[in-house]
């Protein structure tokens, strides 16, 4: 998002401010907008980071669920022969 500082400044000036108070102001502000901002590069790594951390897990809870199974077979089987 850009954010207009010398517009700004305008404004203040315009509503009474004194020149280097709204200066101030409005590089302030500008400081303040511009480092909360996250940028379309930044998304895009958190959805890779996000997409990468639900295949580990689908991985994990696909392993898990065929050793339980595996295990469960083999207790079936052990009952069975007895």
């Amino acid at each position: 998002m850009a954010f207009d500082t010398l517009s700004y400044a305008r404004k203040l000036k315009a509503a009474g401010m004194p020149d280097a108070q709204a200066e101030a102001v409005a590089d302030a502000t500008r400081e303040i907008v511009a480092q909360d901002i996250a940028t379309k590069t930044d998304l895009a790594a958190v959805e890779q980071r996000l997409i990468y951390a639900m295949e580990t897990l689908a991985l994990k809870v696909t392993v898990r669920t065929g050793g339980l199974i595996a295990a469960g077979v083999a207790v079936l089987a052990a009952i069975i022969k007895l």
